[in-house]
């Protein structure tokens, strides 16, 4: 006599000290509920996972969307600041390699570098790249305080009557020392702002800086 067993695998015959197959190998037609169902609950749990993951996503970029102009904006006042800084440097450098005397003036949009032409006795515009006039990217501002006056507003040429005979309020001499100032790079909502500034003798800083980090 025979014994069958419908536990999802092939028949098995009293006594028969074989393993039975299971019907989930492959070749095997028969397929099994139990294999089937947990198939199809991993795979619902996986579509669940994806949906979790598309709503984090979204919700991510939604956030850095909302803040993406103000990161730009932080990143532009950071690379004018960078440029201020650098090309104040250069241009102090410059004087004493030259043995000229170099000033800075700060502009209503923006702001240039003068040299002293001995033979004209006056001031001209330093055009040799990088010390070209510049302009403030939109929305940015320069303030200047010096020693002599409390504070010098920028200004236009066309609203002087000497033009840059006048002279530039900072100058970098061709001995290394510098108009003692502090120069305010700003925002118009004063959100960001930044000092440059040097007492005429040490090297140009920040204000928000310590010496070891300049």
């Amino acid at each position: 006599m025979r014994i069958f067993c419908c536990q999802n695998s092939d028949t098995v015959a009293a006594g028969d000290t074989s393993m039975s197959r299971p019907s989930n190998l492959p070749g095997n037609p028969q397929g099994t509920c139990a294999g089937d169902a947990t198939r199809k609950a991993q795979r619902a749990f996986t579509l669940i996972e994806v949906l979790v993951v598309l709503f984090i996503v979204s919700l991510m970029t939604g956030i850095v969307v909302a803040n993406l102009p103000s990161f730009v904006r932080t990143g532009d006042f950071d690379e004018e600041a960078a440029r201020l800084y650098t090309l104040l440097t250069m241009a102090r450098d410059e004087a004493i390699i030259q043995s000229s005397e170099l000033g800075f003036k700060p502009t209503r949009s923006g702001y240039e570098f003068l040299i002293y032409d001995e033979i004209a006795q006056a001031w001209e515009p330093f055009d040799v790249r990088p010390f070209q006039t510049r302009q403030l990217p939109a929305g940015m501002k320069l303030e200047l305080f010096v020693e002599q006056s409390d504070f010098i507003p920028a200004s236009d040429d066309e609203d002087e009557e000497d033009g840059l005979g006048k002279g530039p309020p900072v100058l970098l001499t061709s001995s290394g020392e510098t108009t003692p100032f502090e120069l305010t790079l700003s925002d118009d909502d004063d959100e960001l702002s930044r000092t440059l500034e040097t007492d005429g003798f040490s090297d140009l800083r920040w204000q928000d800086e310590s010496e070891d980090e300049q």
